[in-house]
């Protein structure tokens, strides 16, 4: 076979790679759904924020590397490079074995040897790359991610650049593994209404769900949920109004892209009966989804001309958002609430 492309779809979720990679095989499967509206509801933002650190869903303790793990609709391998340095045919072999097997390959290379990366001949880059197939007549694979004008999406890699990539990336903090994806078609996960209602809870009083997974490490000292909004008017206040820097725009993708799930979710919940009275909160979310694009949008704008204007607009627009949403997420808990509730005295009474 000269050339192999497995299926793979742009997700909701795909600010940030160790999201978009594992969504992008499972959400291919619409029974991924009760999983995904399960779940990417708790925000938080983890390291020495403000400063501009990483910002994202929150979905278990689990390091960054090992994000694949906390999704039970991917099995999962991790190789260590060593155990195919003597495969038959090399690596290229290797990959191109495994999607023939149908599994997709996550690895490490160095972006400043990828020519469609914004750190092509830069200084070196480790980072995550998804491989989906290849075209053996090319020479090249079919790989997912971001590329020089940050747009997420679909890329070619020959096989030289791959190789210099990879055999000159850093192998330290974990970047010696190889894992091989692919998506559980014997896993079935059910909706999980009492998760649900935990997190939403987590989500509007900023409580630190890391306490949930303190048997496989401490708690972390993160912030949780909406106090997000005030540390990122801080943030602005402080390293961008006063230092003069420019905004981390993936703050603004990813809380535009939680807004979007939260509307899907209700959408979600509505199609499915667990809330009698949608209508009013999709509309609510609805403004909030499109406010939060406006957010992205100003944040961009800054970068372009760094008019000071527009941090004070932001700082305004954010806190109106935040107050809309509590308010929100306290009316939708109470909904679902009293479905959960309903759902226990008839399980009881039909024991």
């Amino acid at each position: 076979m000269n050339e192999r492309k497995l299926p793979i779809i742009r997700p909701d979720v795909h600010g940030y790679l160790c999201n978009a990679y594992p969504l992008s095989i499972a959400m291919q499967h619409s029974k991924s759904e009760a999983w995904f509206y399960s779940n990417y509801i708790q925000l938080i933002c983890a390291g020495n924020f403000p400063e501009g650190k990483f910002f994202s869903f929150y979905t278990s303790n689990l390091p960054w590397y090992d994000f694949f793990l906390s999704c039970p609709l991917i099995n999962y391998q991790k190789i260590n490079q060593r155990f195919l340095e003597k495969y038959e045919g090399g690596l290229i072999r290797f990959i191109c074995d495994s999607i023939d097997q149908n599994q997709y390959i996550h690895l490490y290379v160095d972006e400043s040897y990828i020519s469609h990366k914004k750190a092509y001949k830069k200084n070196a880059l480790p980072h995550e790359m998804l491989i989906f197939g290849y075209n053996k007549e090319n020479s090249s694979f079919h790989v997912s991610g971001y590329n020089s004008n940050v747009i997420f999406g679909e890329y070619e890699v020959t096989f030289e650049e791959f190789l210099l990539a990879f055999n000159n990336c850093d192998k330290t903090k974990n970047r010696e593994y190889i894992c091989l994806l692919a998506y559980n078609e014997e896993h079935n996960y059910h909706f999980d209404l009492e998760l649900v209602i935990q997190s939403l809870k987590e989500l509007r009083y900023s409580l630190n769900s890391s306490y949930h997974y303190r048997s496989m490490s401490p708690p972390s000292n993160w912030i949780f949920g909406l106090s997000i909004y005030d540390h990122i008017i801080k943030y602005l206040d402080t390293e961008v109004n006063f230092l003069k820097e420019k905004i981390d725009f993936r703050i603004f993708h990813t809380l535009w892209e939680h807004k979007g799930v939260m509307l899907n979710r209700l959408k979600y919940l509505k199609e499915h009966h667990y809330l009698n009275d949608a209508d009013e909160l999709i509309k609510i979310y609805s403004e909030i989804e499109s406010d939060s694009l406006i957010l992205r949008n100003m944040a961009m704008m800054y970068n372009l001309n760094e008019n000071s204007a527009i941090i004070t607009s932001i700082t305004e627009k954010m806190t109106q958002i935040k107050s809309i949403e509590e308010a929100a997420l306290s009316r939708l808990i109470s909904q679902l609430e009293s479905v959960e509730k309903s759902e226990k005295l008839l399980s009881h009474y039909y024991l």
